[in-house]
């Protein structure tokens, strides 16, 4: 599920939003011309920091100390009221092979 949202936010360029249980999780990849890629995700309804985590490890090629908590200065993203945002570079080859994969 995580993946096909970066998938659909890569596509798109917008937010990718999918209902889990009682929760509501996106993904956003965010690019600004000549600069780094970021990808967040952001649930809703997640009380659990270690299900939070679990759809952190769902993202290849990313490890676990590259995720920032939002607010930061890396994305400069604030949550809403019962959000919780962590964001990461995400580098191109990443996006590239999870777009690979989505397309076989």
């Amino acid at each position: 599920m995580v993946v096909r949202l970066i998938v659909a936010s890569l596509k798109s360029g917008h937010f990718a939003v999918a209902e889990f249980r009682k929760h509501r999780i996106k993904a956003l990849v965010r690019a600004a011309n000549g600069h780094e890629a970021y990808l967040a995700i952001i649930a809703e309804g997640v009380p659990d920091p270690q299900v939070f985590a679990l759809l952190l490890d769902c993202v290849p090629g990313v490890a676990a100390d590259d995720w920032q908590p939002e607010p930061s200065t890396v994305a400069n993203m604030s949550p809403a009221s019962g959000e919780i945002i962590w964001s990461t570079l995400f580098p191109s080859e990443v996006a590239t092979a999870i777009l690979d994969h989505d397309d076989q």
